[in-house]
């Protein structure tokens, strides 16, 4: 397994146990910035992949990639 593939994993791992219990307490949202030097690659991949893997979930994931040009 790669390191990017685990640390999507770790990543994906939080925001599993965070999620339920920030609905639990109302909250509406939660904001995860994902960041790499230049912004333009690995950090869109990582976070095209936990947009992914979080829908599978039942989430409902709302992207912004701010410095890419990518903004969706």
């Amino acid at each position: 397994r790669s390191e990017t593939s685990e640390i999507i994993g770790r990543i994906l791992d939080l925001l599993l146990y965070l999620l339920p219990r920030f609905a639990r307490e109302g909250k509406s949202y939660c904001t995860v910035g994902v960041g790499c030097t230049g912004g333009m690659h690995r950090s869109v991949m990582v976070v095209n992949a936990l947009e992914t893997r979080l829908h599978k979930e039942g989430f409902n994931p709302v992207i912004t990639h701010r410095d890419s040009g990518m903004g969706v």
